[in-house]
């Protein structure tokens, strides 16, 4: 559909706000690379190389600048090149983009980082951009808890006292010890995922006053309640909770000492007391009842008076390390804990004046050895020889104080760890948003290409308007005419760059070889770039060093074309005073051609930089003379799938030769098949069926084909479909022009069929796309010759001179 003047200026002005647009971006997202203080690089996926970095990852690292961007990624990443090269086609593939290495830092230090790695599209090639966070603290942390971890299963495991943990919001067993097991004579499957009540330990309404008891108060200590094992024994024990924080949930730790011995002591106590409250006539009985239980009991159950020990059993000297007869020596203070001297003080002299119903406490010993334990106290007041006496019980429990030490010092280093993980996730969704938004980045390339499509169509479409005034002379006419057709190849050129680099950079290019002759290409070149070189005044010469006969060669001639051409064009552009010279030297196995001028030079700091997409040696002077950067790109990726390689030499100010070199491959000159054809007869009519969706398009072929021989009769289809009626029906046809790309069915499918039942009627493939793969598919399927849009009056009559005789 044509669009009128209005529609394209406002196409145009769009354009131009879309262009200013991008370049805000590139402004502010340069400054998020830069400027960042995360670490980060830019790396070339292919080679390793670092080509861009900012001052945080040089702080980091212990490198300046320059020597990192020297630098490969290899001489930082201790893994294999290898592993590295594997793990940035994965990042360039888009398969993985978070990763994680071992760094060496400048002063040799190793140090653990995760990375994330995106792409993005820098000085027009992909690069991979990484974001680097230094995880060495995180790694030692992970460490440190997994051995805490194990080492805090094995003591709650091992532990010689029942131990229990409960999820608080369903009451439900999360896991027990062994010594639970075998303490009430339960299973593991019987007891996890149930509730107290469920195993008749606690009635449910107790069970829920105990549990809000916990939650207000947040731990519970020596709780005295009576359980039932399951074999329906009830034992009194000492129960003792706190509630702990794992993974985010709330639990309740909880420990259980049995003292249905203790409480069979302290009833016998009781009865002791009574008994010797009337000392003077049951003295001798008493005695022997208090020594037969005080030495069978396994708690240490002692007698003091005026701070003085009067009696010890077995348990005491067990539990104390003394024996009975150095404990008789002893002070009671002798064997109490420094730091809890006027503790233990305190509450014994609060329950001797009855000031205090607590008659349990825990406190520290000093054993014989020295070694200190936690022991859990329980006391009386008693008359003995007309003077206050105390009788205590002792039990160790040094074991459960450890344990639930050992578990309140791990739920603290949980707590920790849970903090500076949170602090973590945050900084790397931070990276993550930061990430997101380098990944809109667009490079000088967009700038490059907007403004190399921008000239050639203000071009056309001001030369176009020109074109309808009325007072406009025939030779302005004709001098507008031409700068529209020069600006048209011009903007053909662009996309043609455009399109070579695609196919380049997703492999899509295959080599395909044939006959040419070295002699004849040069020649070639020459016919088409002396004409433009005599218009900039620089002579262009011609160095031929093989006979005809040997100068045939295999090679893909498309993609040699490619390369000289893109070399001759810029020695034109760059070249004011002196010559251009194109030819070739056959060195061993090599023909190496080379295209020498006398132009601006580039200075050998740039050698590498000019072979890079979008990069220009002097901007300047290369926005003068346009193009996007890409030819030297393309020359030299063709000439490595040539099998060869590109280089120069250059002098800034006496000018540059380039040099390609590729495998000198003889072909036999009796082997070629050239076609000579016969020119057409002007006194014969012939029949061209033009296949085209695109009116102007046809209408443009039948004015060449007008001009060409007035005796050439047209036929018209506009897809596929109708092509292959039309033959069917028409036998007079001499030929088919077919176009590639249509509706319904494509001109691959239309000649397939065509030539099932016309194999001789020649059909000449015409389309945009004109790369050596291209013809080769085309020819697959049976077109008979290829000619490129926009197609030439020349180009067609040659087809017609050789199908047409």
């Amino acid at each position: 559909m044509d669009l009128t003047n209005e529609q394209l200026m406002e196409e145009n002005k769009n354009l131009r706000l879309k262009i200013n647009d991008f370049e805000k971006q590139k402004i502010v997202l340069e400054s998020l690379f830069y400027e960042n203080s995360s670490i980060m690089l830019m790396i070339n996926p292919e080679t390793g190389k670092i080509v861009e970095t900012n001052q945080a990852a040089c702080n980091y690292y212990g490198y300046s600048y320059n020597q990192l961007i020297s630098m490969n990624i290899n001489e930082i990443n201790t893994a294999t090149k290898e592993e590295i090269y594997e793990q940035m086609q994965k990042a360039k593939k888009d398969e993985s983009k978070n990763f994680f290495f071992k760094h060496k830092l400048a002063n040799n230090e190793i140090r653990d980082v995760e990375i994330y790695s995106g792409k993005v599209n820098y000085k027009g090639q992909m690069m991979l951009y990484s974001i680097i966070h230094d995880i060495s603290e995180r790694k030692k942390a992970e460490q440190i808890n997994k051995e805490i971890e194990e080492k805090f299963s094995k003591a709650f495991q091992n532990s010689p006292v029942p131990l229990e943990i409960i999820e608080l919001e369903t009451i439900k067993y999360f896991d027990v010890n062994n010594e639970f097991l075998n303490h009430w004579g339960y299973t593991r499957d019987e007891v996890i995922g149930k509730t107290p009540a469920d195993l008749n330990f606690v009635e449910k309404e107790q069970m829920k006053l105990l549990v809000e008891r916990i939650k207000k108060e947040r731990s519970l200590k020596n709780l005295e309640l009576v359980f039932k094992t399951k074999s329906g024994e009830e034992r009194n024990i000492l129960r003792s909770a706190v509630i702990i924080n794992i993974g985010g949930n709330e639990f309740l730790y909880s420990t259980s000492i049995d003292i249905t011995e203790q409480k069979k002591v302290e009833k016998a106590l009781k009865l002791q007391n009574q008994q010797l409250s009337d000392i003077n006539t049951k003295l001798d009985e008493s005695e022997k009842k208090f020594h037969l239980l005080a030495d069978t009991t396994p708690a240490a159950i002692m007698m003091y008076q005026d701070n003085k020990w009067l009696y010890a059993n077995k348990a005491a000297s067990e539990i104390t390390g003394y024996s009975n007869n150095e404990l008789l020596e002893m002070n009671f203070w002798d064997i109490v804990h420094p730091d809890f001297k006027e503790y233990v003080k305190k509450r014994g002299e609060e329950r001797q004046e009855g000031k205090s119903t607590i008659k349990r406490y825990e406190f520290k010993i000093i054993c014989k050895s020295g070694e200190e334990k936690w022991v859990d106290l329980s006391g009386t007041s008693t008359i003995f020889n007309n003077k206050p006496a105390g009788i205590i019980s002792v039990f160790d429990i040094t074991k459960q104080k450890i344990a639930e030490d050992n578990l309140k010092r791990q739920n603290y280093e949980y707590e920790a760890l849970n903090e500076e993980y949170k602090v973590q996730n945050e900084e790397l969704i931070l990276a993550k948003e930061k990430a997101e938004e380098s990944n809109k980045l667009k490079t000088e390339f967009l700038h490059n290409m907007s403004h190399e499509i921008r000239t050639p169509m203000n071009g056309i479409l001001g030369f176009a308007d020109l074109l309808n005034k009325d007072d406009l002379s025939e030779n302005k006419r004709k001098y507008y005419i031409n700068i529209i057709k020069n600006s048209g190849e011009q903007l053909l050129r662009v996309i043609d760059d455009i399109l070579e680099i695609s196919r380049l950079e997703t492999k899509q290019i295959k080599l395909i070889e044939e006959k040419i002759s070295i002699n004849d290409l040069i020649l070639e070149l020459f016919s088409i770039f002396d004409i433009k070189a005599k218009e900039n005044k620089v002579p262009l010469y011609v160095k031929k060093t093989l006979t005809d006969k040997k100068s045939y060669i295999y090679t893909d001639k498309a993609k040699l074309i490619k390369i000289l051409s893109n070399l001759i064009e810029n020695a034109i552009k760059f070249t004011e005073n002196g010559f251009i010279e194109i030819g070739y030297d056959l060195i061993d196995d090599v023909i190496q051609i080379y295209v020498k001028d006398t132009g601006v030079g580039i200075n050998k700091d740039k050698f590498d930089l000019i072979f890079e997409r979008f990069s220009q040696e002097n901007i300047e002077l290369s926005s003068k003379v346009g193009g996007l950067g890409l030819g030297l790109s393309i020359a030299k990726e063709n000439a490595e799938l040539l099998g060869g390689k590109i280089s120069l030499i250059s002098k800034k100010g006496e000018g540059t030769t380039f040099f390609i070199s590729i495998p000198y491959k003889p072909a036999n000159i009796t082997d070629l098949n050239i076609n000579i054809s016969d020119n057409l007869e002007f006194n014969k009519q012939y029949i061209v069926l033009i296949v085209e969706d695109e009116e102007v398009n046809c209408l443009y072929i039948e004015t060449l084909l007008e001009n060409i021989n007035p005796n050439i009769k047209t036929i018209h289809a506009i897809n596929g479909e109708e092509a292959v009626e039309i033959c069917k029906i028409n036998n007079e046809i001499d030929i088919v022009l077919m176009d590639i790309k249509m509706p319904k069915m494509n001109g691959y499918q239309a000649t397939k069929l065509i030539k099932e039942f016309k194999p001789d009627l020649p059909i000449i493939a015409q389309t945009a796309y004109s790369t050596s793969e291209d013809k080769a598919h085309a020819f697959s399927v049976g077109f008979d010759e290829f000619i490129t849009k926009p197609i030439s009056e020349e180009s067609l009559k040659k087809i017609l001179d050789l199908f047409l005789k």
